[in-house]
């Protein structure tokens, strides 16, 4: 009797012993803490009574282009943005200068369409420049003009830097009143080289809305 008492009082242990392993386990859950990784909180909100399971959100970091857009929805939507990507590593600090000037000035209609008109028949007259894969451009907003475009493959750059350095080219520009300022050439993804040169109205003889 006292034997088969004894063997009912271990089996009662085992099962309570294992009941209570049964709770504590669902209790705790995969990671091993009660209430299986919920957070249960007082406070006003859960970041501020647990700031553990706070929430943290990435957002990518910009990236900077290496063509600064436009302010100017005109200038925008005609700046050689090819062109000036393939060189973007190459200009220096007065070609970022003029660069910027492109992005934050505004282009009068009025007063810029004869200026291009002007510079783009000057360049033309340039053998090399007219005979390119892409002719050249020309964009003028208050105060700078900006010529792009892309000589044929097998050009070298001491060429193209010859033919944006024409000297009846630079006499036609000064003549509208503007000096010539830094080139920039590159080598593009198809094969041709890309040249920027901008001129600068420092003669003063350009009237504009932006000046009135």
């Amino acid at each position: 009797m006292d034997r088969a008492s004894r063997r009912v009082g271990g089996l009662t242990a085992l099962v309570l012993v294992g009941g209570a392993a049964w709770w504590w386990h669902a209790a705790t859950g995969p990671g091993g803490h009660p209430g299986g990784g919920v957070a249960i909180v007082a406070g006003r909100s859960a970041t501020e009574a647990h700031p553990a399971v706070a929430r943290v959100v990435v957002t990518p970091a910009p990236v900077a282009s290496a063509t600064p857009i436009a302010a100017d929805p005109v200038v925008a939507a005609r700046r050689d943005t090819s062109v000036l990507a393939a060189v973007a590593d190459r200009k220096g600090p007065d070609a970022k200068v003029l660069d910027g000037a492109m992005a934050r000035q505004d282009r009068d209609a009025a007063t810029a369409g004869p200026t291009e008109g002007a510079m783009r028949t000057a360049l033309m007259q340039v053998p090399l420049l007219a005979a390119g894969t892409e002719a050249p451009r020309v964009l003028c907003v208050d105060t700078t003009c900006e010529v792009t475009g892309v000589a044929a493959a097998g050009r070298t750059r001491e060429e193209v830097e010859a033919a944006l350095r024409d000297p009846v080219l630079l006499r036609a520009m000064m003549m509208r009143g503007y000096m010539p300022g830094p080139a920039t050439i590159a080598p593009t993804s198809d094969g041709g080289v890309g040249y920027v040169l901008y001129l600068n109205d420092k003669m003063g003889s350009r009237v504009t809305t932006a000046r009135q």
